[in-house]
Order: structure tokens, then sequence, then C-alpha cells
């Protein structure tokens, strides 16, 4: 049992530590600037408004001395919101950054009370009194305490500012939560956490993918090679946190390699390759010397196959690899645009024609078709469908019923449309598959095999190697599409 001694003495202690941590413990963040942030124009945007007026903020006098806003980020894991936290207070330049999580409380293991909301804000306000410099108050994880629920009619007392409006403070909340469905209107009006005042974080676009990995990859020492090539390899889902971790990754096996041949640690394509093909598809399967070279061989005349066909119609080809992983033994990534660049029917025929490319080489290197072939049929099904249902695309559904989406019409679907569309499934996958092995059979069968051998000694062709690869076969290509 504590004793009233020991407990005061305790108090004493813990508001001693609670005071230090506002007015003199050094903000430990690590500052980030502008030149920093790639691929994220549309959250600078919006948070430089908030950046500019605390800046502005004098509380003596002024139209600024009123100023406090409460911003709330947003989004997946991993999208940013700490770094654009660390961000703001960092332009800010004379702006005290606090991170509530770590303010001292009686028993952080526990939820949050009101008399623990109710000292915080009382020592902000001081603080932004004595000082008269500006608050950048960040609370990560603002979700659980919300969930947790015990404090937070103490914190709209502080917000509302019925014991002392809190000037010179910018709250920005972070949450993984969906403020609209999540969050009740007591929270989310204006004077607290307006929906204006709302910033959401999203996985970054194709091209912000770029310079995000380029700007953590040139921080590393490295080779010098067709690198970026390795951020339009990842889902489109991949967040700032997955490309800073893949470089991370890279250069741990680089840093492994050079402790075993006693040498400068540097990443090489070998390192980053093995980093995105655990990333894409999980970790090593069995090794490709275990492989009958038979079977080696027409994996690569496969995925040679669906490159080939990509890159005939001038569809960059991105990686090629017979690398075994799980199910995997190799993979194929070509590029038909990105979600953000328009869908058009020359995207999904070429797409479905590069989806049969694996198994019409296959025939014509004298193979017959295998599971390979059976998953690229089902995938390029799938994108028929879509082709037909939701693009329009099909001659026989078109002729009758005009540029209609069928997919709205799921449930009432007639039998006679029912019937249309699969007849214009079934025509355009015949026409593709037909394409694709004509395609190859142009390339030529011995052509086919030299590459594939190829492919099995390098183990993974990245876009530029591939393209010297096709150029030394003297094989006819469009230009390829810049994305």
């Amino acid at each position: 049992m504590v004793s009233r001694k020991t407990s005061k003495k305790y108090q004493k202690s813990l508001q001693k530590r609670q005071r230090d941590f506002i007015f003199s413990k050094q903000a430990q963040f690590a500052p980030v600037t502008r030149d920093q942030i790639h691929g994220a124009d549309y959250l600078l945007d919006q948070i430089e408004p908030y950046v500019e007026l605390l800046k502005n903020f004098n509380a003596s006098s002024g139209q600024y001395k009123d100023f406090f806003k409460c911003v709330m980020f947003a989004g997946p894991p991993g999208t940013g919101k700490t770094y654009f936290a660390r961000y703001v207070a960092t332009a800010v330049g004379n702006a005290r950054f606090v991170s509530v999580r770590e303010f001292p409380r009686a028993h952080p293991a526990e939820p949050w009370t009101a008399g623990d909301v109710k000292k915080l804000w009382e020592l902000l306000r001081k603080y932004v009194a004595s000082n008269e410099c500006p608050i950048v108050l960040f609370w990560d994880q603002f979700d659980s305490f919300i969930e947790d629920n015990g404090a937070t009619d103490q914190l709209y007392v502080e917000l509302d500012g019925i014991r002392g409006r809190p000037n010179g403070i910018l709250f920005i909340s972070a949450t993984t939560a969906d403020p609209e469905e999540d969050f009740d209107e007591q929270l989310m009006r204006a004077g607290r956490f307006s929906p204006t005042d709302v910033i959401e974080f999203q996985p970054p676009t194709r091209k912000g993918r770029v310079g995000i990995f380029r700007f953590y990859f040139d921080q590393k020492p490295h080779d010098d090679f067709g690198a970026d090539v390795f951020a339009y390899l990842m889902h489109n889902h991949s967040t700032p946190a997955d490309i800073y971790g893949l470089v991370e990754s890279a250069f741990e096996r680089a840093v492994l390699r050079a402790q075993s041949e006693k040498s400068d640690a540097k990443i090489e394509k070998r390192d980053l390759v093995a980093a995105i093909v655990s990333y894409l598809v999980g970790r090593p399967g069995v090794s490709a010397a275990e492989i009958a070279e038979d079977k080696l061989l027409k994996t690569a005349v496969h995925e040679l196959g669906h490159a080939l066909v990509a890159r005939r119609n001038g569809w960059p080809v991105r990686l090629i690899s017979v690398i075994a992983r799980k199910e995997n033994l190799g993979m194929t990534f070509f590029d038909f645009g990105a979600p953000e660049d328009v869908w058009t029917f020359d995207n999904a025929r070429d797409v479905i024609a590069a989806l049969f490319g694996g198994s019409a080489a296959q025939i014509v290197a004298g193979y017959e078709k295998d599971e390979g072939a059976k998953k690229d049929c089902e995938q390029a099904t799938g994108v028929a469908k879509f082709f037909v249902d939701q693009l329009g695309g099909g001659t026989g559904t078109h002729a009758m019923y005009g540029s209609a989406n069928l997919e709205n019409f799921s449930i009432i679907k007639s039998e006679k449309m029912k019937i249309l569309a699969e007849d214009d499934v079934g025509r355009i996958l015949k026409e593709e598959e037909e394409r694709a092995e004509k395609i190859l059979r142009d390339i030529g069968e011995k052509n086919i095999l030299a590459m594939a051998r190829v492919l099995i000694k390098e183990k993974v062709l990245l876009g530029e190697e591939f393209e010297a690869l096709i150029a030394r076969h003297g094989i006819d290509v469009k230009p390829a599409r810049v994305f």
C-alpha cells in the first residue's frame, strides 16, 4: 500500500515532469523540410495554409492573436501522417512540437482521464502565454483515445475554451479511422474538428511512388542502374512506409553481402530485385537449381510470351523473372497505365492479348498448355467481362443496348442480354488469343527460346535489359508508351 506521504511525493514529482515536458524538455522529433517531401503536393496544398497562419501568430496583439485550430490527418497506416506533423513543426520554426502520447501521466497504460486532459491543456495555455510562442500539438492514434471515451467530454471543454481560449495551438490529430463513419457529431463540428479541416492521406500515385523511392534510394550508396522501375512495380496501395522499407531491405542485403565479400556496402540490382520480389510474392520457395531444366525453360518461355506480346503492342515491360517464390516460379510486369490514367478499349484488349501471351508462347515453342495457362485465362476472362459489362465494348450488346453499363443491370439482366454478353466475352477472348499467337509466331520459336535461355541465366530482366535483348534479336515493336 502506498502511504499518503509517498503519494503526495509522487504527485509532486508527476507535476514537475509534466511541466518540464511542456516547458523544458527538448521536443524529440526529427525535422522534415520541404525538399524531403515527394509525391504529396495535394497534401502540401492543404497543409500550407495552417503553417502560414501559425507562423503569423502573435500572442500580444494583431489579427492573429486568437489563432487556434484543430486539424485531423486521416488515412491508412504508413501514409505519412506523423511525417507531415513533423513537417508542420519544422516549417513554422519557432513552434514547440508536443507529442501527446509522450505526456507524463500517473497511469500511462490506462485510458486517459479527465484530469489528464485538463492538466495537459492547462500547461499548453500557460506555455503559449508565458513564451508567446505557438505549439504544434500532435495526437497520434487519436481514434484509440476516442474509443476509450472516458475523457472526451473534458476534451470538448478544452477545445471550446471554457477554461480559457487555447490560443496559439495547432492541434493535429492522426487517425486510421474514417472520421465521417467512426466519430460522432459532437467531435466533428465547427470549432472542434470541422469536416473542412479533415485532411485525407492516401497511398501515393505511381509518379508519387517514383519520387519517394528516388528520395530514399539516393540516401544510400548504390550502383548506377535504372532503379526507378522498382517503384512502378509496387502495388497501387503501397505507402511511403512500404517504399522506405523496400529500400532499407535492399540495403540490408547489400550490407550482408559486403561483410562476406569484405567490400563497401552499396545497393546493386540484385539487392533490389530480391527485395521487390519478396515484397510482391513472398519469401523464397525452392531454388531454381532444384527445378528440372525443361520446366524452367518452359516457365521462361511462358513469361517471355507475356512480355513480348505486350511490348509488340507498345506497352512498357518493367520486369521479367524466373525466381521461385511460394507457388510462383516466374512473373512478368508490364505497364498498361495506372488507375489514374484513362482506361480505353485498346488497353483492355491489349491486356487480354498479353495475358494469353504466356500460353501462346508455350504452343509456339512446342509445349502444351498447363496450370499457368489456366490462371492466365481466368484473368483474361475477368478483363473481357469488364470490357463488355462496364466499358460497353461488346459488338453484340452494343448493337442491342448501346453503351449501357451492363454491370448495373446484373439483377434484372434478361436471358437475351446474358447470352449476348457471354457471346461478346467469348468472341473477344478468341480474337485476342489468336492475336497473341500470331505475334509470337511472327517473332519465331528460335528467338523465343534463345531469349528464354538468357532469362534463365540472368534470373531477372529489368525493362532496359529486355529492350536491349529484343533489339539484339531484331524484334519489331511499337515505340513504348511513356507514363
